[in-house]
């Protein structure tokens, strides 16, 4: 075992850098926070002055076209199955890159998982109830 009064001199010392790395990480942070505030107003100063109708005034709008969006795809919903059906590979790619699954048979797995776990819980579920 070491004794740590023999090496307190050492440790202090290591303390003492740890503190100045610590204080001068927090300024750097505060710096890139700080051009990275300024950078984000100006660059909306400068929308605002190139923008004919006015950046902040049509800023409230900026959702009226995902829920544009939204509302024709829930429309057409039901028309999801037969899609499936006509374009298999098509949904099985989507399933793809929804999941993150480089291979179908990745995707197979994983979706066989989720089908573990829900049965699972499922059963859980199911065993407290009764």
């Amino acid at each position: 075992m070491t004794d740590a009064t023999a090496n307190a001199g050492a440790l202090s010392q290591l303390q003492a850098h740890y503190i100045q790395h610590i204080q001068r990480k927090r300024l750097y942070s505060a710096i890139m926070l700080t051009i990275f505030v300024l950078l984000m107003v100006s660059g909306f100063m400068l929308a605002d002055a190139r923008n004919a109708g006015g950046f902040w005034a049509g800023l409230h709008q900026i959702f009226d076209f995902p829920a544009e969006v939204l509302t024709e795809a829930g429309e057409k919903l039901a028309n999801l199955p037969g899609l499936m059906v006509k374009f298999p590979i098509g949904f099985c790619f989507i399933l793809k890159w929804l999941t993150g699954t480089h291979s179908l048979s990745s995707l197979l797995k994983k979706m066989q998982r989720v089908i573990q776990k829900a049965t699972f819980r499922a059963l859980s579920i199911y065993r407290r109830i009764l």
